[in-house]
C-alpha cells in the first residue's frame, strides 16, 4: 500500500453527482493503494454507497443518523469526531463544494496541509461561501471552463484547473447502435435531484402543453431522482393523479447508482432544463451510453455541444428549452442517433481514462508539479 493519505471534506455528503464523483474517486484511489478518509456533517447518500466505499478500507467521519434532525446537534457531534480523528497524517484536503467545514478541517490538520478547493457550479460572488473557499485554499479546481472563467475573475492570482468529475471507474464499454425511433413512442427522461433550480416540476406541469407540437408524436416522460425531503417528489405523483395523466408521465423516484445503465437503456433522450449547474454528470452518462440530450446552457453544459452533432444545448429561458426539445425529437425520429460516436466523443474527453490521472496527480503528486 502507498503510505499516502488523502481527507475529503464534503460537508453534507450531498446526493446526486457529488456522490458518485466522491464515491468514483474513492474507489480509484482505492485501487491505487491511497488511504481516504471523508469527513461530513451530515450524510445523504444512499447507504450502499457507504457500504461499498467502507468495504475498500475508507474511513468516514460523519455523526450518526438520527442527529440529521437536529442540525445544532448534528454540526457539534461533527466537531467532536473530527477534532478526535484529525486530518494532520493526510498529505492532501480535498474540499468539495463550498462550507465552513473545510477551514475548520484545515485548522484541525494544521497549516502545511496542502488544501484543495473543488468549486461544483459557478460561485454566484466574491462575497459567497464558495468564493471564501476559493480564496482560502492553495489551489482549486473547477468543474468546467465557465466555471473556471467565473472563479478567475473574482481571483485572477490563484492557481485554477479544469478537471471533470469521474463518472465511473473504467472505460464505459460502446453502446449497442440503436435504430431510429421513427413513429414509436420515444421515452424521455429526467434524471437527478428534484429541486426547483433543475425545473423538473416545471417539466411534468407543462408536458401535456409540449408533446401537442406538431410532429411530436406519442412521447412518455420518465422522472428519476429524489427531493431530499423538500415534499417535491410528492407534489408530482399527486399533480400525475389529479390529472390524469399516468399514460403520459411516470414517477419513478429514487434511484441507485448501479440503475444508470438499466436506466438509460430504456431511454431515447434525456433532459435537463437547469437554471444553473456546474457541468452535469448526468449528461455525461447519459453520452457514455449512447443516450442524446436536450439541457439548457447552464455552467459549462454548452461545452458538452463543441464538435458533438448528437446533443442539443439550448438557451437558459424556458421557451427556449421548449423550443429545442421539440426541434430535436423531430430531428432523432426521422434519423438515428449515431450513439457509437456520441459515447467515443464522451469518453475521449471525460472518461476514466481521460480524466484519473488529472485527479490522481493533483491529489497525491507530493511535488506538486501539476500545480506549477
Amino acid at each position: 500500500m502507498k503510505d499516502k493519505i488523502i481527507a475529503i471534506s464534503a460537508s453534507v455528503l450531498a446526493p446526486g453527482g457529488v456522490e458518485t464523483h466522491v464515491k468514483n474517486l474513492c474507489l480509484s484511489l482505492r485501487k491505487e493503494g491511497y488511504g481516504v478518509i471523508i469527513y461530513g456533517s451530515s450524510c445523504h447518500w444512499n447507504p450502499k454507497t457507504i457500504t461499498e466505499i467502507r468495504d475498500v478500507g475508507v474511513k468516514i467521519i460523519i455523526p450518526p443518523s438520527f442527529t440529521h434532525r437536529f442540525p445544532l446537534v448534528a454540526k457539534l457531534w461533527a466537531f467532536l469526531l473530527w477534532a478526535l480523528n484529525r486530518p494532520n497524517s493526510a498529505i492532501t484536503l480535498y474540499c468539495i463544494g463550498a462550507g465552513k467545514a473545510h477551514g475548520l478541517l484545515r485548522l484541525l490538520a494544521g497549516k502545511c496541509i496542502f488544501m484543495i478547493n473543488h468549486e461544483i457550479v459557478i460561485p454566484p460572488s466574491i462575497n459567497s461561501p464558495a468564493a471564501e473557499c476559493i480564496k482560502t485554499s492553495d489551489v482549486s479546481i473547477a468543474n468546467s471552463k465557465a466555471v473556471l472563467a467565473s472563479m478567475e475573475a473574482m481571483y485572477p492570482e490563484k492557481t485554477i484547473k479544469v478537471i471533470p468529475f469521474i463518472t465511473a471507474i473504467t472505460s464505459v464499454p460502446p453502446p449497442k447502435p440503436r435504430p431510429e425511433i421513427g413513429n414509436r413512442t420515444i421515452h424521455i427522461g429526467y434524471m437527478g435531484r428534484l429541486e426547483a433550480r433543475k425545473r423538473p416540476d416545471k417539466l411534468v406541469k407543462e408536458w401535456e402543453q409540449i408533446i401537442k407540437a406538431e410532429d411530436f408524436g406519442e412521447a412518455i416522460l420518465h422522472i428519476y431522482g429524489d427531493d431530499a425531503g423538500i415534499g417535491m417528489l410528492a407534489d408530482l405523483r399527486h399533480f400525475v393523479e389529479e390529472e390524469h395523466l399516468s399514460e403520459k408521465v411516470i414517477i419513478h423516484g429514487r434511484y441507485q447508482l448501479s440503475d444508470i445503465p438499466r436506466i438509460l437503456s430504456s431511454l431515447d433522450l434525456i433532459v435537463l432544463p437547469s437554471e444553473w449547474e456546474g457541468l452535469p454528470l448526468v449528461l455525461v452518462e447519459a453520452m457514455q451510453h449512447g443516450v442524446p440530450f436536450v439541457a439548457t446552457c447552464a455552467g459549462g453544459t454548452s461545452e458538452f455541444q463543441e464538435n458533438n452533432p448528437h446533443v442539443f444545448v439550448t438557451g437558459l429561458e424556458w421557451e427556449s428549452f421548449v423550443d429545442g426539445l421539440v426541434t430535436f425529437v423531430r430531428t432523432i425520429r426521422s434519423k438515428a442517433v449515431d450513439n457509437c460516436s456520441l459515447h467515443d466523443w464522451v469518453e475521449q474527453r471525460y472518461g476514466y481514462r481521460a480524466v484519473w490521472p488529472s485527479w490522481e496527480s493533483a491529489l497525491t503528486d507530493e511535488s506538486r508539479d501539476f500545480w506549477k
